[in-house]
């Protein structure tokens, strides 16, 4: 499952949901371990976003970043020091809880 690519709004709104969140989820210095990656399948059960606490360097939480958007099929909307954003539209219409700006069309020329 691959994740929508989305807007710089559309990600700016996600962010802007995200900082009354608490963290869904924190990952310590072993990483996405088996256990982790359930919970976070979990979560996105039941949440289209996910506030996850990435307690690693600089250099590994990109990684890990990158890591949960593939394993997750979730899209990154933002992160800010050890805090990152991950959104995952629920495939259902009708038990999407989270709309998102649409896109502005781009002016033919």
């Amino acid at each position: 499952m691959t994740a929508p690519a989305l807007t710089g709004a559309q990600k700016s709104h996600l962010r802007s949901l995200g900082q009354t969140m608490d963290c869904g989820i924190a990952i310590g210095r072993e990483g996405l371990s088996r256990t982790v990656l359930i919970e976070l399948k979990k979560l996105f059960g039941h949440h289209e976003l996910v506030k996850v606490k990435l307690n690693a360097e600089r250099e590994e939480r990109v990684k890990l970043c990158a890591q949960i958007e593939a394993e997750t099929g979730s899209i990154e909307a933002g992160a800010i020091g050890k805090t990152a954003i991950f959104y995952r539209q629920h495939p259902d219409p009708a038990v999407r809880t989270i709309e998102l700006p649409a896109p502005k069309a781009k002016p033919v020329e």
